[in-house]
């Protein structure tokens, strides 16, 4: 009953604080963590742990599987290059440089130990930096690299962790056996991704119910987890796969009711486990630090900052430096050159947070010897400081940064809109046309002229939009023929699906508009009891 109690209370404080964070524009997750700190460090309180085995199998696998059902496919293959120069690239980088510099500043820290330090603090987590960034109207494609980049790179550092994890337990290790594991727990975790997204889209496909679709949904990143933990290939890879498989299929594969019940089931369930994993970062400090006696204060302070200082500047150095050598090893014809303004902001959107914690949290907490991890605390020391570190460092001058590079939103989201709104509306009257010379229908010439005066209104408000004119549309839309209303709604739907397959607009324009329409249609469609 009190653990119950206690993640009542977490959950409550959670939404208390989204309404403060709002308030007093400070990012939520950075807010989390300063009070998570405090509630610490308060005598009295109950001290709130997770079991290690938990961490990954509840909170990653539903975040990252959310996460990829909503990326944007054309932009995710766009940037492919840039994404896995950061993702695998600057990942390695992260952890060789974070291992150098651990393994010769702390006495008898062992490598494969420095290495598991440097694996945990290797993966950025974009949810801070996107809500900030997204906030302030920047280009699609930082966002969408910043995006990418966080669902590839919890794979590799969480690849290299297990290894090195592996390498601490058992005394042992070999380049050749970590390059091995590497690509097969890699391309496995693809594969049963790939399998399991297959499997799961077939199943949905043939569901019209609205219950057993979202608990499946539900279940769906724990059902592609557990085959990976059988076939030791990587869980994270597998549930991105599935999501972005499942995600591309979403729009035909559930219906509208269905549709608007999964999005709020989801984004109310990835909201609660991002503010538990965040609270958790400041509610461990207090019986972190009591396992830490043995150090001085003023060594753990320089410690953590050397860590903090190596993984913040290797990943600057890595996008600002690395992207210009890149960009001339390049065919000509093939580039895709970003701003140096943009890859400063994209090195600086390198905060750390759920990864990085469940990582940390996860470590075994002894040896098959059953002598205790080593240095298992002082590790979870230096990864909380590193994600305090770039939460509120980089994450309170990410605004200021992007003001002062005077980086601006391209447009590029409001066109591919508006360009798709008109284009809907377009073919929504050349269905109205085909409907009413038809001869299967009963509806009168005064309705048809409303509906396609309603178009039209619609066309030439999306059209001044384009030249700056923001005023509503003024045609209005009866309820008296339901079903040709739905027929519409299906015509304008298909535009949107076949506009994003053709790459004409991202899965974020899809999802805006699909949302209006899913809404539109459940006012049309019968109430059920």
């Amino acid at each position: 009953m009190t653990q119950l109690v206690i993640i009542l209370e977490l959950l409550a404080a959670i939404a208390v604080l989204s309404l403060v964070s709002g308030r007093i524009r400070v990012p939520l997750p950075i807010l989390l963590v300063c009070t998570g700190t405090i509630l610490g460090f308060i005598p009295g309180l109950p001290k709130v742990e997770l079991s290690p085995d938990l961490v990954f199998f509840i909170f990653l696998p539903p975040l990252l599987y959310f996460q990829a059902c909503l990326t944007s496919w054309r932009d995710f293959k766009k940037y492919a290059e840039s994404i896995s120069f950061l993702a695998v690239g600057l990942v390695l980088v992260t952890a060789i440089c974070v291992a150098a510099v651990a393994h010769a500043l702390i006495p008898s820290l062992s490598w494969p130990a420095a290495f598991v330090l440097g694996a945990i603090v290797s993966p950025t987590d974009a949810v801070a930096a996107t809500a900030i960034a997204q906030s302030l109207g920047v280009p699609r494609s930082i966002t969408s690299i910043v995006e990418g980049e966080s669902l590839v790179n919890d794979a590799t550092g969480l690849v290299m962790y297990r290894l090195a994890v592996a390498a601490v337990l058992t005394g042992m290790f070999s380049v050749s056996h970590f390059t091995f594991q590497l690509f097969y727990m890699g391309i496995g975790g693809i594969l049963v991704g790939l399998a399991m997204g297959w499997l799961l889209a077939n199943i949905r496909y043939r569901l019209n119910d609205t219950p057993v679709e979202i608990t499946i949904s539900l279940l769906s990143p724990f059902l592609i987890f557990l085959p990976t933990e059988i076939l030791h290939v990587s869980g994270i890879l597998a549930v991105v796969t599935a999501g972005l498989y499942l995600g591309w299929h979403g729009p035909e594969m559930m219906n509208s009711t269905t549709r608007v019940t999964w999005f709020a089931n989801w984004t109310t369930l990835t909201f609660l486990l991002n503010g538990m994993l965040f609270l958790l970062i400041g509610l461990q400090w207090s019986s972190i630090l009591s396992g830490l006696t043995q150090y001085s204060s003023w060594q753990l302070i320089g410690w953590a900052a050397a860590i903090s200082v190596t993984t913040i500047f290797t990943r600057l150095l890595w996008t600002v430096i690395g992207g210009y050598v890149r960009h001339f090893i390049k065919p000509k014809e093939k580039r895709i050159r970003l701003p140096w303004r943009h890859r400063v902001l994209i090195g600086w959107s390198g905060m750390r947070g759920v990864v990085s914690l469940a990582a940390a949290l996860a470590l075994p907490l002894s040896l098959p010897t059953g002598e205790a991890f080593p240095f298992r605390n002082l590790l979870i020391f230096l990864t909380f400081c590193v994600i305090a570190a770039t939460l509120i460092l980089q994450g309170l001058s990410l605004a200021p940064l992007i003001r002062f590079l005077k980086v601006h939103d391209d447009g590029q989201h409001d066109r591919e809109e508006l360009d798709t709104r008109i284009r809907m509306a377009r073919a929504a009257i050349a269905r109205l046309e085909q409907l009413a010379v038809g001869h299967d229908i009963n509806i009168d010439v005064e309705s048809i002229d409303k509906l396609r005066d309603y178009y039209r209104v619609r066309i030439v408000h999306y059209t001044n939009r384009f030249h700056g004119s923001h005023h509503e549309p003024q045609g209005h839309v009866s309820h008296e023929h339901k079903s040709i209303e739905l027929d519409l709604i299906s015509t304008e739907r298909k535009v949107i699906i076949e506009s994003r397959k053709s790459g004409k607009i991202s899965d974020d324009v899809l999802h805006l508009l699909e949302h209006e329409l899913d809404l539109a249609e459940s006012r049309l469609l019968p109430k059920t009891t």
